[in-house]
């Protein structure tokens, strides 16, 4: 029984090829199935070679993808123009052994014209293809193409056992000398043919004699041996030898080690591998490991050599998004900044990464996140207000202000807020004694008194040369002159100083008064000119 034969491309449908090549398998046996014919050892005629091999096949199935006749060639024209090419001369081989040829047609390839075609091949053109479909389709045409297939080889089958029963019918008829494979030894006994019985309607000759009875040979012809008929009949001609190849070996280290190795589908060990043996031909190897990158690569083994390969695995990274509510906030991985929130960042390899997120007004967001396969490349948080709290009171009384805005009418009961860490303008004032200002800074978690006590008193010293100059504090004169030392009330006082014919350098100093101070506040008089 002939072959299959499978012709392809790599570039165009190696992964189709390979389920078409699997089913192909599961209906007629592995050994029935031929994928590949490019081992082609140095030194081969490559005609000659793959036309043996074809010659095996009685079937040639012609994959025809989107990429079959891209435009790759040395010239810029399709590789198939290419005398060598490898597919082109399955095909001439498969037309000269008169081979049943189907095309499959996959993915939304239509059957190229024959124009697109070199001529020694346009005879594809006019042949009726079959689509194969991905799934769901997959497996439904298929089935379709087994059954042609099929009848394919039954009708040739047909066809063989047709010929052969027609050419020992003639030997017998004939009786020709030679034509036996081996004769019975001359006998001087008479002979006689072994018998026939007649077919109903039929004639055996003047010969004949009844049915069931014995039928003579004519002429000097002798009698058939049925051994010998069932054997030729059942005798088929030897497949022509394909010239037997020396395997090659193949040797692969990795960094890291302990790398998964393939060739094709056939896993061969880990890393490093030593002189495996291997047919010789042009493989599809892989080299894989858990967190790095698979490599692929096209390699070609030669025959009674050692190929030698050294793979570097790159570790295979991922990329993170962050995300917080609200945004803007600083993004720590590990030790490392990463931005202000959202923010993406890749080449983050596998393992475990703590993360620290920080906003002000905010508590501090800390985490563990996993990065790898099976886990999320996005990080959403909301972050969570910190709850600090600001007392404030006046004595003997007054209005509060925070920021700007009045909380408080004319009271002395305290105000208390809940707030977000941070730096306060805070400001009381009495109706008396003016306003006073302070800056406030509430940490995290934390309750900040404050007290504005309008009934202390401040001695504060006043000096100018040269003396005798008015002291006035807010607009209205004191009463008292240079030197002196006043008692005031905390709060925002503007003082300044004057003398009939003299005028200040200083002008008007304006304090915020809230404890004593250690310096006189000094005022400088010169002559009007």
């Amino acid at each position: 029984m002939g072959k299959i034969f499978i012709s392809y491309r790599r570039a165009d449908s190696m992964e189709t090829t390979g389920r078409i090549y699997d089913r192909l398998v599961r209906a007629f046996g592995r050994k029935n199935v031929i994928k590949d014919v490019d081992n082609i050892p140095p030194g081969a005629n490559f005609r000659e070679y793959i036309d043996n091999a074809l010659r095996l096949c009685e079937t040639v199935l012609v994959v025809i993808g989107d990429r079959w006749l891209a435009a790759d060639g040395s010239d810029g024209r399709p590789r198939l123009f290419e005398e060598k090419d490898f597919v082109r001369m399955e095909i001439e081989a498969a037309f000269r052994n008169q081979a049943h040829v189907l095309p499959i047609l996959i993915r939304k390839m239509e059957m190229p014209k024959q124009e697109a075609l070199p001529k020694s091949i346009q005879a594809l053109a006019d042949i009726h293809a079959t689509r194969v479909r991905p799934d769901p389709d997959f497996n439904h045409d298929m089935d379709h193409v087994i059954r042609a297939i099929g009848k394919s080889r039954g009708k040739l089958l047909y066809g063989i056992l047709a010929a052969a029963v027609l050419a020992l019918a003639t030997i017998g008829v004939l009786g020709l000398k030679g034509w036996l494979p081996f004769r019975h030894a001359p006998s001087s006994e008479p002979t006689t043919a072994l018998p026939i019985s007649s077919r109903p309607g039929s004639s055996a000759g003047a010969d004949a004699s009844g049915p069931g009875e014995p039928v003579r040979g004519t002429g000097d012809s002798e009698p058939a041996d049925a051994a010998v008929l069932d054997t030729l009949a059942q005798e088929t001609l030897p497949p022509p030898a394909i010239p037997a190849v020396e395997p090659g070996a193949l040797s692969i280290d990795s960094r890291p080690r302990n790398a998964a190795v393939r060739l094709g589908r056939q896993p061969l060990g880990e890393t490093p591998l030593d002189g495996v043996r291997v047919e010789p031909g042009r493989y599809l190897l892989v080299v894989s490991l858990p967190g790095y990158e698979s490599e692929s690569r096209d390699i070609v083994v030669h025959p009674g050599q050692d190929a030698q390969l050294s793979i570097d695995l790159a570790q295979r990274t991922y990329p993170l998004t962050v995300a917080t509510q609200p945004d803007d906030a600083t993004v720590l991985l590990g030790s490392e900044h990463m931005g202000q929130s959202p923010c993406s960042f890749a080449g983050l390899t596998e393992g475990s990464y703590p993360i620290e997120i920080r906003k002000a007004g905010y508590r501090v967001m800390r985490d563990t996140i996993a990065i790898g396969p099976g886990h999320a490349s996005r990080f959403d948080t909301a972050l969570e207000l910190q709850t600090s709290r600001l007392r404030i009171q006046v004595v003997p009384s007054g209005l509060i202000y925070v920021d700007g805005d009045r909380k408080t009418g004319d009271t002395n009961a305290p105000y208390v807020a809940t707030v977000v860490p941070g730096t306060y303008e805070v400001m009381a004032t009495h109706l008396s004694w003016g306003r006073w200002i302070k800056q406030v800074e509430v940490g995290a978690d934390e309750l900040r008194e404050v007290i504005f006590d309008f009934s202390r008193e401040i001695a504060v010293t006043v000096i100018s040369p040269p003396p005798h100059a008015a002291i006035i504090v807010n607009g209205v004169p004191t009463g008292r002159y240079t030197p002196s030392v006043l008692h005031l009330r905390p709060g925002e006082r503007n003082i300044e100083v004057a003398r009939d014919g003299y005028r200040s350098r200083q002008g008007t100093r304006r304090l915020m008064l809230e404890a004593p101070l250690s310096d006189p506040i000094e005022f400088e008089l010169v002559r009007f000119n």
